[in-house]
């Protein structure tokens, strides 16, 4: 029984920190949100989106402040001919507090 209470309120304790931390503030200087949203723009720019795999971390991102990040990753999605190919990418991100939406630009692929 105490066992379970504890449990709960360490649930409780980091549901409170992990909603804490995605507040408006924090979503701007986010390096993982801006890798994450890059993904996304990333695989609506390819002829095959669905076939994109993405690792877990981006190679490098930087936060050049207000709420705009550059970020460096690697991806491997089917080309034109259905084979899979590795390549690297580099956008830069922005978000936008007041709609709360990011937007990407500058995009490069090799």
């Amino acid at each position: 029984m105490a066992k379970s209470i504890c449990t709960r309120v360490l649930l409780i304790l980091f549901s409170s920190v992990f909603l804490f931390s995605c507040g408006k503030s924090n979503m701007c200087e986010s390096d993982g949100m801006a890798y994450v949203m890059s993904q996304k723009y990333v695989k609506n720019h390819l002829k095959s989106p669905s076939s994109a795999n993405f690792p877990h971390a981006p190679i490098s991102s930087s936060y050049l402040g207000s709420c705009t990040h550059v970020v460096t990753g690697s991806f491997e999605a089917s080309n034109s001919f259905g084979a899979m190919m590795r390549s690297t990418y580099k956008v830069t991100m922005k978000y936008n507090e007041k709609n709360r939406t990011w937007s990407g630009s500058d995009l490069t692929i090799d």
